[in-house]
């Protein structure tokens, strides 16, 4: 899978379209929303969805397909409390956040399954080592506790290849589980669709639990 890693801070889009419900990125990269609190416009895959239920409250949609019309927001604690606050929901914030943590965390999980069941991923230095020889340039996600001369060894083969940055979080555990293996500390996702499912919901996971970092789309 060979593809480019983008920040999306400063990333220019077209102006809303008619309405203001869709706009595409300059590039054609997929639609781009405006945050409900920011005011600006990302794409649609780095923002988190809330519907708002009969009774008016609003409720997460991680996954993007509960029915009704979609509010956007960038996935801080901040923003999120301040979009609840702003259209009046009765929704508990704490209760809230506590739900979008486990749900982002779980939809990175996912899609991770997805992509051991389809045979897409590799893990281990030597794995990722032979896709990169190939040519090829997967998405790539390391655990937080990976040793340091794991990491030195990492850093070195992809400065071999030039290749930069890689997405890092959760344990070598909680990884691996989610591809039905006991621990991994490196994983390689080696197509295009599911890198790019998993590069947006890692990004949102990021901003969630750190968003000193800012919004980034990719490593």
């Amino acid at each position: 899978m060979k593809g480019n890693r983008e920040k999306t801070q400063g990333r220019k889009v077209r102006q809303k379209s008619e309405g203001g419900r869709e706009s595409e990125s300059k590039g054609g990269e997929g639609p781009v929303r405006m945050c409900g609190v920011t005011r600006e416009r990302y794409p649609q895959g780095a923002l988190l969805r809330f519907v708002k239920g009969p009774d008016g409250v609003l409720v997460e949609d991680v996954s993007g397909r509960l029915l009704g019309h979609g509010l956007y927001v960038v996935p801080t604690v901040d923003s999120i409390g301040r979009l609840l606050k702003k259209n009046a929901s009765a929704a508990d914030l704490e209760t809230v956040i506590r739900r979008c943590g486990v749900a982002l965390s779980r939809r990175f999980l996912e899609g991770l399954g997805l992509a051991k069941r389809a045979g897409v991923i590799r893990r281990g230095l030597r794995e990722l080592e032979g896709l990169l020889d190939a040519g090829e340039r997967p998405f790539l996600i390391v655990a937080t506790d990976m040793a340091a001369n794991t990491r030195q060894k990492l850093e070195g083969l992809l400065h071999r290849y030039r290749v930069d940055g890689w997405v890092e979080m959760l344990d070598s555990e909680t990884l691996g589980a989610a591809c039905g293996w006991s621990q991994t500390v490196i994983l390689a996702v080696n197509d295009l669709g599911l890198a790019q499912r998993l590069q947006s919901d890692a990004a949102r996971w990021r901003m969630f639990h750190h968003p000193e970092q800012g919004m980034q789309v990719g490593s």
